[in-house]
């Protein structure tokens, strides 16, 4: 029972993510490149998704056994996927925040320089 209360709640979380993901990108980049991303995004979303059941699968192929899924090795297998997966969100979640900061403080560089007076300029 409560393995498929668990796999609900995933389902229903992963749903309300995706459905947001699209809009938090779009809102994201410039006008000019929205066609591009709106396509990018798919592409990555089934990238990440593969590799992810690919590595779940083999984590609990590896860590359980062959048998009951109700058996204690396979709910061992499960917490440890899950946990290894909630551990490369979180250092995924770093790296693009770091990420995030260097372009903002590029971004604050370009800006503090001033721009070449008219006059200045010569053909």
């Amino acid at each position: 029972m409560a393995t498929h209360l668990g796999r609900h709640c995933l389902r229903f979380g992963v749903g309300l993510v995706l459905a947001a993901l699209t809009t938090v990108v779009v809102q994201n980049v410039p006008p000019t490149q929205t066609a591009v991303m709106t396509g990018v995004n798919p592409n990555i979303r089934a990238i990440g998704s593969g590799s992810g059941v690919a590595l779940m699968t083999a984590i609990i192929t590896r860590v359980g056994e062959s048998g009951s899924i109700d058996s204690p090795a396979t709910m061992q297998s499960y917490i440890v996927g899950f946990l290894v997966m909630a551990c490369i969100g979180l250092a995924a979640t770093v790296v693009m925040m770091a990420g995030r900061r260097q372009v903002s403080h590029v971004a604050e560089s370009a800006n503090a320089v001033e721009p070449i007076p008219r006059e200045a300029i010569t053909d």
